[in-house]
């Protein structure tokens, strides 16, 4: 399994039990600042957009490098 994938599933279960902790404690009474849910959220948001965008520019890089060599004369092209 790659790397990138193992951080998805990585951050989708610590956001699912930091969410059911949350619940758990506003349920046995204790006061959760918003400000802590927000900064959670919004580091975990922020890790995979980033992850999303290497991705992403590995992509445009491998794409464009499979068409920069599309474009490249052949040996067999040369020797006519």
């Amino acid at each position: 399994m790659r790397y990138s994938k193992r951080i998805v599933i990585l951050v989708i279960t610590l956001n699912v039990v930091f969410t059911a902790g949350v619940f758990f404690m506003s349920w046995s009474g204790s006061e959760i600042p918003d400000s802590l849910i927000e900064a959670w959220f919004l580091f975990t948001g922020t890790e995979l957009l980033a992850l999303a965008g290497i991705k992403i520019t590995e992509t445009i890089k491998t794409s464009s490098d499979i068409l920069s060599e599309k474009d490249k004369p052949n040996a067999s092209d040369m020797e006519e």
